[in-house]
């Protein structure tokens, strides 16, 4: 089980109160709600940096929710041909 509604409607709202700051940082590709990695009944606030990117100091916590920090690639939107084949693929239709 994972972190209650009320857990999860907090983070969302601190979140928000705080995405245009976070997201200031170069380095920041996206901010979301997840569960913490050490206590999965924990909400907190994600945020997806782009991987080998220089960043200043990340918040440990933000309006007392922490941070979970995920290192990911540039997270590109794909279109058309690329990705109807990747959808196939992945409903096992082939390519």
């Amino acid at each position: 089980m994972g972190p209650t509604s009320s857990q999860v409607e907090l983070a969302a709202q601190v979140k928000e109160r705080h995405v245009t700051r976070l997201m200031s940082t170069p380095a920041v590709l996206g901010v979301g709600v997840g569960a913490a990695d050490d206590d999965p009944h924990e909400a907190v606030l994600v945020l997806y940096l782009e991987q080998g990117r220089v960043h200043p100091p990340l918040p440990q916590a933000v309006d007392g929710v922490r941070v979970r920090v995920v290192r990911t690639d540039r997270i590109v939107a794909m279109e058309g041909e690329s990705r109807r084949a990747i959808r196939s693929r992945v409903a096992g239709a082939g390519p």
